[in-house]
């Protein structure tokens, strides 16, 4: 027999005087032994938001701990004490576990009292949560207990807070499980009838209290608020064919007790009619069982939501996600007929929002709705052209068109309709309206009389005869249209009904008009629509869905992209600050803007007298007569330049400063200019231009100061390699020993590629090569040429290494901001092509030099020459304007193609420009194939490259036993047929590209492979030519081809990573790099073991190995580009 329970009503009177360990203490003390089970009522007190958190979380942690192992022996909340056979007195064991159950739920309803309490932490509820949903799972025998799950939702709906964080919560921890939203629905289907009932109660009750009727109708609508974020964040149940293996928090799934349903409070009396008919319990049921069941309580809990009073908000959101999140998981979509045509009638955005869900039942679930097409003519308004979801709009209204069975008048109510609108929309209204105008012609031709009524009388009567013979009877004898005046428009745009409207009578006069249109591509897309009339057989349909999204932003965006075919006549001397000038307004005073003048003036205590402004006026005339007298005193000194007639140099001269500036225009943002008549002018004017753009900073891009540096870097490195190798060969170094110092560089070059790259992308490529031209330009300047001085050599390479390595990284990523897409490949050659201008002078200037003065000038010529150009650098170069160049903003790259992400976001105050970083993908980097395709590419080339480089002088004086000097402007030739190849590839490469001839992918494809194959050609059959120009001839076809090849690879990191391009290629630039250590010091072994077998150099074995190695080596590249390359973007 069990013990008697104790006395139910020993509470503590002050319970605040128990501290945290108390409580503790108490809690094991019930855990321990039954004899304290007075603890219980004690500790249940403390379950409450008005306690601190820390005092209701350990009495939270005692009582579950308490509860857990008991509740499978509770009996239910309704059962009462039963009697002993023997005894009138109830059994003491039942009343104990009695007590205990009511002990039970009151610590249900505790929990559910913090859960939903403004008072309490949000950590503190997520425990309550957890600790709630663990008794709705193991509360009722291992079933789940929807007791427990009701009164929780009650309280949620129910109370007057907002509860964001519970309900967040809720849904994203335990909305997985399958049972969860089986009862949730169940919950809600209940809930919004409730709220159904009381606002039909409260509707019918008149009562005088307004104030207590605005709070009722406040919780009501904070209760359709909670009850449609449940019913939304509820995730849709996957198909059973894909996904069989549903989650369930509850051990045995739907099931229930049958006394559960009966509660204290008679919660669920009628909990689920379709579970008492199961015979069994513990069945388990089937994916598709748990399907059907799922989708029968998702359409009743969203019928019965749909019938409440919704806020507008609420209404509109359930009509926008209304096609996509709800009409698919209906077990019967037609049940939705009343909602949609009810709202379909309000008119408006809502209408408008309700058309995709009524279009869905329309076409594929059989619904008729005769006043459809009426409804929908209404809607054409000007302010549809305005609305937030004019674009699903404008494409369900070309979808609703489509019909071959749509009535002859009704097309040509539409198409006048949506005429008349093009004149009065905005320009982005006006091509959609042409688009569905263009498609209405193509699938209607009974309307095509629309386009141009030849006799408008014969027309309207005949068009009349057939309104009054078929609608006769239902609306009257119609007007006659042709008793009206020749001329006179027919249609009448304000009828609302389309029948009505006399639209056959009329003409597009609407759509002829928009040919004058201010906005030029709604002119223009009016006489693509003339042509496509006419060719009719050759035109297809157009896709509404490129115009539906339209706005003065996409308009504006379209025509900065647009490629400039003709050079426009403005031509601006500083960036415009706005439209219109003041010269435009010249004589006008605005009153508005004095006003401001004249407040700011006088809350600063400037005294606004006219003698001031005179004065102002007058300093502001004299400041432009100056600069205008300067400008024409120029443009006389630059006429006396120019000899009239004009000779043929003035000719040509004209016309390699009108490419100049076109090349310029291009990559420079500059303002186009102005085109004169004769070459005399041209060239005066073009002179004039590119002067006053070089004279401001703002506008000068850093491509051409970037030729200028690699023109320097390389004129380096051929200087060292002609300077060391005449100063090695007379103190007696052989070929290995050279070929080590040679390849020393590249060591240091090696390393420091992707630092740079990292370092460019951080503080900006400005700072990242001017500090590296310094560094090496002083190493030059310092360092004495001394072959037998290896260590100072080694040293003094590597640190030269070191500071070029940075260069190239930091050039790509300030083109990846300042240049855009169909610009790269021009200016990437344009700049890179500096390389191969410089590789041609050292090889026409430097080994007369070398003769004259000796081979310690050409360092100093070159130290002279990177100090002077990074001068310039830190004059005219920006690092770069982003957002300053009103093109650069328009066009849509430089600051967008910064990495950045909002939770990477690291800004540093640079000079007033924010310099952003982020995380860099490394991994993503180091594993994609496009980018080893371009790193084997890289690497090909520069081998290549720098064994040419190196040892093509070496070849021409022991090789082919010629001399240098003696050899005059045709060794130039291989680096200057580079420099020409380069930027052939480039133009080629976007002209491809711009004018959609080819994709980016195979642009970059075919420019490769013809570069490397013709290349790969060229260098096998090198060493088989003995004269000199045979020599020179393959040099610079091979040369030449492999500049032509990189209008492939090396603008193709920008493609596929243009936010990484600095990385990228810096990646790819190390493994070109590693080519010139490889191939340099194994050319120079090569050679070495050549001079012991065949005793001298001049023999075509020595060389075969020397030129086949890149030969083969291009082959192979080209093959891996066209395997693993693409154009496409594979880092956002």
């Amino acid at each position: 027999m069990a013990a008697p329970p104790p006395n139910p009503i020993n509470k503590p009177r002050n319970p605040n005087k128990h501290s945290l360990k108390d409580l503790k203490t108490l809690g094991h003390q019930l855990l321990s032994s039954r004899t304290h089970i007075n603890n219980l009522p004690l500790l249940l007190t403390y379950i409450s938001p008005n306690f601190p958190p820390q005092h209701v979380l350990e009495s939270l942690l005692s009582l579950h701990s308490f509860f857990s192992p008991l509740l499978p022996d509770l009996p239910s909340s309704s059962r009462s004490p039963t009697h002993n056979k023997d005894n009138d007195e109830p059994d003491a064991d039942v009343i104990y576990k009695t007590w205990l159950r009511s002990k039970f739920d009151e610590f249900v309803k505790s929990l559910v009292d913090v859960a939903v309490s403004p008072k309490a932490e949000d950590a503190l509820k997520e425990v309550v949560l957890d600790t709630l949903m663990e008794f709705v799972k193991t509360g009722n025998g291992g079933r789940f207990n929807s007791a427990i799950y009701h009164r929780f939702l009650v309280n949620i709906v129910q109370s007057t807070e907002s509860l964001d964080f519970v309900l967040e919560l809720l849904s994203s921890k335990y909305f997985k499980y399958i049972d969860i939203r089986y009862f949730t629905y169940i919950n809600i289907e209940k809930f919004a009838k409730n709220l159904e009932v009381k606002d039909i109660s409260d509707g019918k009750t008149e009562s005088g209290d307004k104030v207590g009727e605005s709070d009722s109708r406040k919780s009501l609508e904070l209760s359709i608020y909670k009850i449609h974020y449940i019913i939304s964040n509820i995730p849709p149940l996957e198909d059973p064919k894909q996904n069989s293996d549903y989650e369930l928090w509850g051990g045995s799934g739907f099931s229930v007790k049958k006394g559960e349903s009966k509660g204290p409070s008679q919660h669920l009396k009628t909990e689920d009619k379709d579970l008492k008919s199961e015979k069994h319990d513990n069945d388990v049921l089937s994916a598709g069982n748990y399907a059907k069941k799922m989708k029968l309580k998702f359409t009743k809990a969203w019928i019965s939501f749909l019938r409440l009073p919704l806020p507008i908000d609420v209404y509109k959101e359930v009509l926008s996600n209304l096609h996509q999140a709800v009409i698919p998981h209906l077990s019967n979509p037609i049940m939705l007929c009343d909602f949609l045509t009810r709202s379909y009638d309000i008119g408006g955005v809502v209408s408008v929002m309700a058309l995709s869900s009524l279009f869905i039942l329309m076409t594929k679930h059989g619904l008729e709705y005769p006043n459809f097409y009426e409804k929908l003519y209404v809607l054409l308004l000007p302010s549809i052209f305005m609305a937030k979801h004019r674009a699903k709009f404008f494409q369900l209204l070309d979808s609703c068109l489509k019909s071959p069975l749509l009535p002859a008048y009704l097309a040509a109510a539409f198409a006048k309709k949506l005429s008349r609108l093009a004149l009065v929309v905005p320009p982005s209204g006006a091509l959609v309206i042409i688009a569905l105008i263009h498609n209405l012609l193509r699938r209607h031709p009974s309307i095509n009389c629309l386009v141009h009524q030849e006799d408008s009388n014969d027309t309207t009567d005949s068009n009349s005869e057939a309104e009054r013979g078929d609608n006769e009877d239902e609306f009257g004898a119609s007007t006659n249209i042709a008793a009206r005046k020749a001329g006179i428009d027919h249609f009448d745009n304000e009828e609302s009904n389309p029948l009505k409207s006399h639209a056959l009578g009329s003409s597009l006069w609407e759509i002829d008009s928009l040919r004058h249109h201010y906005c030029p591509p709604v002119s223009r897309f009016v006489q693509s629509l003339e042509n496509d009339l006419t060719v009719r057989a050759k035109t297809t349909e157009v896709n509404v869905e490129d115009f539906s999204s339209g706005s003065y932003a996409t308009i504006f965006g379209e025509e900065i992209r647009r490629r400039v075919k003709q050079v426009p006549v403005a031509f601006y001397k500083a960036i415009p600050t706005s439209l219109f000038s003041e010269s435009d307004f010249s004589g006008w005073t605005f009153k508005e803007e004095e006003g401001e003048r004249k407040g700011k003036k006088s809350e600063n205590g400037v005294s606004n007298s006219s003698g001031d402004k005179d004065g102002c006026c007058t300093k502001r005339q004299r400041g432009e007569d100056r600069s205008n007298i300067n400008e024409i005193r120029a443009r006389v000194l630059l006429l006396r330049a120019f000899p009239s007639p004009p000779l043929p140099s003035s000719s040509s001269i004209a016309i390699v400063g009108w490419l100049l500036l076109h090349i310029t225009r291009h990559l420079m943002f500059l303002a186009p200019v102005t085109p004169f008549t004769t070459p005399r002018t041209l060239a005066t004017n073009l002179t004039l231009q590119v002067w006053e753009t070089c004279a401001t900073g703002a506008n000068l891009c850093p491509c051409f100061l970037l030729l200028g540096f690699l023109n320097s870097v390389v004129l380096e490195r051929v200087g060292f390699s002609i300077a060391y190798t005449i100063a090695a060969d007379a103190a007696g170094v052989n070929q290995s020993s050279k070929g080590t110092i040679l390849s020393t560089f590249y060591y240091g070059y090696a390393c420091s590629q992707v630092p740079g790259g990292w370092a460019a992308q951080k503080f900006g490529g400005r700072k990242v090569l001017l500090l590296s031209f310094l560094l090496w330009s002083s190493t030059c300047f310092l360092i004495p040429l001394d072959p037998n001085r290896v260590v100072l050599l080694v040293v003094a390479r590597l640190l030269v290494g070191v500071a070029q390595g940075f260069i190239f990284p930091s050039i790509h990523t300030v083109l990846a901001q300042w240049v855009p897409p169909h610009e790269r490949s021009r200016s990437v050659s344009l700049t890179t092509s500096g390389m191969y201008l410089g590789a041609a002078m050292g090889m026409l200037v430097l080994p007369s030099l070398v003769k004259f003065k000796g081979p310690q000038s050409v360092f100093l010529a070159e130290a002279i020459l990177g100090l002077s150009w990074s001068v310039l650098w830190l004059r005219f170069a920006s690092d770069p304007p982003r957002s300053e160049h009103p093109k650069a903003t328009a066009a849509g790259f430089g600051e967008s193609l910064l990495p950045l992400k909002a939770s990477q976001k690291a800004k540093m105050e640079n000079g007033g420009t924010a310099v952003r970083t982020a995380r860099i993908p490394w991994k993503r980097i180091f594993v994609s194939l496009p980018i080893w395709a371009i790193v084997v590419n890289n690497f090909t080339f520069h081998y290549a490259l720098y064994v040419l480089m190196n040892w093509l002088p070496t070849y021409f004086e022991q090789g082919l036993q010629l001399s240098l000097q003696e050899m005059g402007s045709s060794k130039m030739m291989p680096y200057f047929n580079m420099f020409i190849f380069s930027n052939i590839g480039g133009v080629v490469a976007d002209h491809l590209i711009t004018k959609r001839i080819l994709s980016v992918t195979r642009t970059r494809k075919l420019l490769n492979t013809v570069g490397f194959l013709v290349a790969s050609l060229a260098l096998i059959a090198l060493p088989i030519f003995r004269t000199s120009g045979g020599a020179v001839f393959c040099s610079s076809v091979a040369l030449g081809f492999l500049a032509l090849g990189r209008a492939g690879f090396a603008v193709n990191h920008m493609d596929i990573a243009p936010r990484y391009a600095g990385i990228v290629m810096g990646v790819s630039n190390t493994a070109g790099t590693l080519a010139g250590i490889i191939g340099v010091d194994l050319t120079g072994k090569i050679l070495e073991a050549a001079t012991t077998t065949y005793s001298d150099l001049s023999s075509p074995e020595s060389w075969r190995s020397v030129f086949v190695i890149p030969g083969l080596l291009c082959i192979f590249s080209t093959f891996v580009f066209l395997l693993f390359s693409t154009g496409e973007r594979i880092f956002d």
